[in-house]
């Protein structure tokens, strides 16, 4: 076999098996609408600082194409992972966190053009984002994780987009919150 159809067969492999991993994480997150398309996946990230210290979070974010057309972030809230400095997780709410985590997976998902971002802000692009909207935080420090052993029942933000300073700016608006509440208990809320 020569190189040239060797290097395209283990290309063809990688691909296959990303979009069967990709799949794979969209069947296991309860926020994905059964009828959507998966158009997209990448691993989020911000800082999170406290007392000049940092801490990094990632997250997957998968985009779905909607069955009416429209774009769908969707976050895992046990795909959430830190690094670096304790003082930064542990200075921060559930629910701040979750805020952060939404507004920076919509801007990248423009940065890496998964979604279009219109210039003008009188006609602004509708973004959804969801993740469940009970959780289980266990841990300290960077040893953190969210558990979703709360239900299924899924916190949906919609955002405003417009990208009147080109897209590494984008300004984004909530304009509405679809909260489910969380029972009692060790469960806290993802969603305002």
């Amino acid at each position: 076999m020569s190189s040239n159809k060797l290097r395209g067969s283990v290309l063809c492999v990688l691909l296959l098996s990303a979009a069967m991993l990709t799949r794979a994480n969209a069947q296991n997150n309860p926020c994905i609408d059964p009828g959507s398309q998966i158009i997209g996946q990448f691993k989020g990230e911000a800082q999170l600082s406290a007392s000049g210290k940092s801490t990094t979070t990632t997250w997957d974010v998968i985009i779905t194409r909607t069955v009416n057309g429209n774009i769908a972030l969707s976050v895992d809230s046990r795909s959430i992972r830190f690094s670096g400095d304790d003082e930064g997780i542990d200075n921060t709410s559930t629910l701040a966190l979750f805020d952060l985590i939404d507004m920076v997976s919509i801007s990248q998902a423009i940065n890496r053009e998964f979604v279009p971002c219109p210039v003008p802000c009188d006609q602004p692009l509708l973004v959804t984002i969801a993740s469940q909207a009970c959780v289980q935080r266990a841990g300290i420090g960077i040893s953190t994780s969210f558990m979703s052993t709360c239900g299924d029942a899924c916190c949906t933000r919609t955002y405003s987009v417009c990208c009147p300073s080109g897209t590494a700016s984008p300004t984004l608006t909530l304009i509405r919150v679809d909260n489910p509440g969380c029972a009692a208990g060790s469960c806290q809320s993802t969603c305002p």
